[in-house]
Formats: structure tokens, sequence, C-alpha cells
């Protein structure tokens, strides 16, 4: 305002009023452009308040992270970080900011969207001489176990499906539940099915490895 006051007065002294259009119009075409990421992001926070993408809690993933929407403001987004410098679906502790501009920018993955539960997978390989039958069962025993918390929440129960690979056949169990809990379960998950197989026969873990047979002639 000082600013525009001065040049104003400049002008008004020297009796140009046609510079003083040309340096106004300039000057607001400046500002326009330092204000073009202010006012996109707010642009984009009207959309997140009246459209509704996400919520406080939903578990995003937004410009590249993942995380759990902690607060929205006029021109950033704040998330509770999901993962960061580990592999994990737990959250890292870090608070990470993200411009508002980033929703006209880049897609929204919005874990929570629909409901808390999300689709996910514990596989494993078998041999080719081990039951498939067996597997699957050892499988979804273990499932049965972990998730029965879960079981009048969600409408799909956990299944497996079975495929070949060059080492074996890989076993899938895949199941819904809580985002939040996902690294868990996996884990809990992983350390039945290990169990289960270890303690069956006909069922064995497969590798890549070689077997080196020695024939003579």
């Amino acid at each position: 305002v000082i600013l525009l006051l001065v040049v104003f007065g400049i002008f008004t002294f020297v009796g140009s009023w046609t510079g003083l259009g040309i340096g106004l119009g300039l000057m607001s075409a400046a500002v326009g452009f330092a204000l073009q990421k202010p006012i996109t992001g707010v642009a984009a926070w009207l959309l997140i308040i009246t459209k509704r993408p996400f919520e406080i809690g939903d578990r995003v993933i937004l410009g590249g992270v993942k995380g759990d929407v902690a607060n929205v403001t006029l021109s950033h987004i704040y998330l509770n970080e999901i993962g960061g410098m580990v592999d994990s679906e737990e959250t890292s502790g870090r608070l990470i900011m993200v411009p508002n501009a980033v929703v006209f920018e880049q897609n929204i993955t919005n874990y929570t969207s629909q409901d808390e539960f999300v689709l996910s997978q514990v596989p494993f390989a078998i041999t080719y001489e081990s039951s498939v039958d067996q597997a699957m069962k050892i499988a979804l025993d273990a499932a049965k176990k972990v998730l029965k918390e879960f079981k009048d929440k969600v409408k799909e129960k956990p299944f497996a499906r079975a495929s070949f690979n060059e080492s074996g056949i890989d076993i899938k169990l895949r199941f819904m539940v809580p985002a939040n809990q996902l690294q868990k379960v996996k884990s809990d998950l992983t350390s039945l099915i290990y169990q289960g197989v270890n303690n069956t026969k006909g069922v064995e873990f497969a590798y890549p490895h070689r077997h080196i047979i020695m024939k003579k002639k």
C-alpha cells in the first residue's frame, strides 16, 4: 500500500497519468504473479472444505507423501507421516506440511473414504511337491484367528489364491483390514502361517536354490 501511494504521488507530481496507469498495470501483474500460489492454495482449501476429498483422520497419499490427515489450513495440509524412513504402514512420528495447491496438481489416494478397511495380502511360496489345499487351509486358519475381531464389520471374508512361479507355487492370502492396523495384522499372519507350514507334513516353503545331481555313466 505504501509503495502504491509513493508511486501515485510521484506520477501526480510529474503530471504523467499515463505513466501512472502503465506503472499500476505492471505492478498489478507482478503482484498477481507473486500471489499465484497463495491464491491457488486458498482455492484448494475451499475445494477441500466443500467437496471433502478427505477429512481429518483419513489416511491419504498426497503429493507423494503418505500419512493421516491431522489438520487443514488456508495454506497447508498437515499429515502425520506413514512409513517415512522405513517401509511400513505405521506412523513415523514426523509431521509433513503439504501445500494445498497440490490437490490441483497431484492424484489423491484416500485409503478410508468409504470405510476404514483396505485390501491387503500376505504371500508365501511352497514347493511343487507340497499340497496346495493344505497350504491354503493353513493361511485361512491363520486369518480366522487374527481377523476374528473384524469378521462382523467386513462383507468380504479372507480368501486365498494360488499361482505358479519358477521355484514353486505362490499362495496369496488376501483380506480386509483397518488401514491403521495393517502392519500388525500382516506380522501376526506371517508368524502363524510360518508356524503352520513348519508343523504340517506335506507342505514346505519354496525358495530359489539349486540341486546338484551327480550321475555315473
